[in-house]
């Protein structure tokens, strides 16, 4: 066999010892590909948890809000009343009862 024969020989092979280890990357590869797509499909449901919990704190800000708007509210009622009531005792104060 010619030299040349001779090379081409060892390149097949080479080439053929190739195969095996190949086959284990091109697996592996594929492994991490699945991988990298359940990692992305995760992540996008944990950016849609992180928005709705976003979405309902706004909300419970709001409410929080309303809540404080209500209560002082509330307060200037009271007070409110309690003029009324004083003045209203002011008012029986002036009545005499005659027993």
């Amino acid at each position: 066999m010619s030299k040349v024969g001779q090379q081409v020989a060892k390149g097949v092979a080479g080439m053929g010892s190739l195969i095996t280890p190949l086959a284990g990357l091109d697996n592996s590869a594929r492994r991490a590909l699945a991988s990298l797509t359940e990692l992305t499909a995760a992540t996008r449901g944990q950016t849609l948890a992180s928005q709705n919990i976003s979405l309902n704190i706004e909300n419970i800000a709001r409410m929080a809000d309303g809540n404080g708007a209500a209560g002082q509210r509330s307060a200037v009622a009271a007070h409110n009343f309690s003029r009324l009531a004083a003045d209203l005792m002011a008012a029986v104060g002036h009545f005499k009862i005659n027993s």
